[in-house]
């Protein structure tokens, strides 16, 4: 089972999933404008602007999109989840009215996955990621792809699953060395957790000194 797996997973990092819909100049001048103010806490800041930006006249529903969806992401930094969601729900709206609703389907399902790993609602979570599976993580990025992984690692722990979660947590960590050293931490602290509830102890150090 757990070489299975290996194999999966394999195949699944060497597939092409990405389709990463280019924004328009405008979007990405405004999405980084939102990051750098939420990332100093100004929240408010970013809802303005973003607000400002819906009242322009004869924007497009792919716009309409991208402002809602960093609406929804401004609240998760808040923790309001359930507006979070309200303007996920929003966004989808608008991309459905688009000639490429799948994309905008396929995003959406990621970020309310995503927000139910948040706030623990794992059932909720686990039947979003089984759909993303299924569809081979079409539309998603590479960034996406990663963390869904991490989410059904975890997932898989707290259903006991311990070797099958070892075993992601374990490619994951292979990929993350040469693209990514900088979230390597995060995996380390799930498998410090992983380990305690195996009662390796001797894996619990090894994992906390890397």
């Amino acid at each position: 089972m757990v070489k299975k797996l290996l194999k999966v997973i394999l195949a699944l990092f060497v597939f092409n999933w990405n389709c990463v819909k280019a924004q328009s100049a405008e979007i990405e001048q405004l999405r980084k404008k939102v990051s750098e103010f939420n990332n100093y806490a100004k929240y408010d800041s970013s809802a303005k602007i973003i607000t400002r930006y819906l009242e322009k006249p004869n924007i497009t529903n792919e716009d309409r999109y991208f402002c809602n969806r960093l609406l929804s992401i401004t609240h998760k930094y808040l923790y309001s989840y359930d507006q979070a969601l309200i303007y996920l729900n929003k966004a989808l709206e608008f991309g459905l009215k688009t000639k490429d609703p799948n994309y905008f389907i396929s995003n959406v399902r990621y970020e309310k996955a995503a927000i139910f790993f948040d706030t623990k609602r794992y059932k909720e979570a686990d039947s979003l990621i089984k759909i993303i599976e299924k569809e081979k993580y079409q539309y998603l990025t590479d960034e996406n792809f990663i963390n869904v992984q991490i989410e059904k690692a975890y997932l898989l722990f707290l259903e006991k699953k311990y070797e099958e979660a070892e075993v992601r947590y374990d490619i994951l960590l292979n990929k993350m060395q040469k693209e990514n050293p900088c979230n390597m931490p995060l995996i380390y602290a799930k498998k410090i957790e992983l380990y305690s509830a195996m009662n390796k102890f001797d894996k619990v150090q090894e994992n906390y000194n890397k």
